[in-house]
């Protein structure tokens, strides 16, 4: 079976298992202690590489909660980000830049989530259109990083992983947008142009599927190239000319990208949630990453 076309997806997912709600709970629990972590340490600990990789670790982990569960970023992460600055060593200066757009991505996440809570439904019209505009805000800053990172002979595996995020990040913000129009659209009575929310919703879906194809196509390469075997070859795969010992740390990189595939999954095609589910499994088993199939 296909994915779900545009008419289906207005009505939003069919049954519990076709969307993914993430509990915040234990994501709760652990950003929290890194946070304070970071913040009894202080803006001086980004003057040592050891303390700007412990920020690094807390911030990136923190960003992704707060995607995760549809909550701006702390604000004193953005002040650190601006602190970093000059001090930044040429080698971060790609985490500095991803940085910001996920909390970009996380503020704006933020907003669609607390309209989509707090407005009458009837009412959600008055929002769409200014927050289309800022979704598609984002495209200009994702497209330049994803052509900066574009992938190459010899392949380096940190662009492979800062692409991956870069898409999930966006594929999330896409994902709460999808939700917010999906409830308006199933008021009897919508007072924005159909037409208009139909391109809308059109345009984020063909995004999201692109997108979550192009995470797909780079699994083998993480995982190993014994998965390719279990993929349909109606799912293209990235093929690089050399191969690449598994490395348990990229593994882990690939999770969350992997899980906010699936979040809406009803957006995919069989195949494809066949194909992301077969790899969370085999990260659970093979490299005993739990989390890959437990919720969180």
């Amino acid at each position: 079976m296909q994915a779900a076309d545009s008419s289906q997806v207005v009505t939003g997912p069919q049954t519990p298992a076709d969307i993914v709600t993430v509990p915040a709970v234990t994501w709760s629990i652990h950003a929290q202690g890194l946070l304070e972590l970071i913040r009894l340490r202080g803006p001086e600990q980004l003057q040592t590489p050891i303390g700007r990789s412990i920020f690094w670790v807390s911030a990136l982990s923190t960003q992704i909660r707060s995607l995760t569960a549809g909550v701006e970023c702390p604000v004193f992460i953005r002040e650190w980000l601006d602190a970093l600055g000059d001090r930044s060593p040429t080698t971060d200066a790609d985490l500095v830049r991803m940085s910001r757009f996920a909390d970009t991505a996380a503020f704006l996440s933020a907003e669609i989530c607390r309209k989509l809570s707090e407005t009458p439904l009837e009412l959600l019209s008055v929002d769409l259109g200014n927050l289309w505009a800022q979704v598609q805000a984002l495209q200009a800053p994702f497209g330049q990083a994803i052509s900066d990172h574009h992938l190459s002979e010899p392949i380096d595996i940190n662009r492979v992983h800062l692409c991956n995020m870069y898409r999930a990040y966006y594929i999330r913000v896409l994902q709460f947008f999808l939700d917010m129009l999906q409830a308006h659209l199933s008021q009897a009575e919508i007072t924005i142009d159909h037409g208009q929310a139909n391109a809308m919703m059109d345009q984020c879906i063909s995004t999201v599927r692109s997108l979550a194809a192009e995470t797909i196509q780079v699994m083998p390469y993480i995982l190993g190239h014994e998965h390719s075997s279990s993929m349909s070859a109606d799912i293209p795969i990235y093929e690089p000319t050399l191969s690449r010992a598994v490395c348990w740390a990229d593994v882990l990189r690939l999770l969350w990208p992997l899980r906010v595939i699936l979040a809406r999954r009803y957006l995919l095609s069989d195949e494809e949630v066949q194909v992301v589910e077969g790899a969370l499994q085999k990260i659970n088993t093979d490299f005993c990453i739990r989390q890959a199939t437990a919720t969180f």
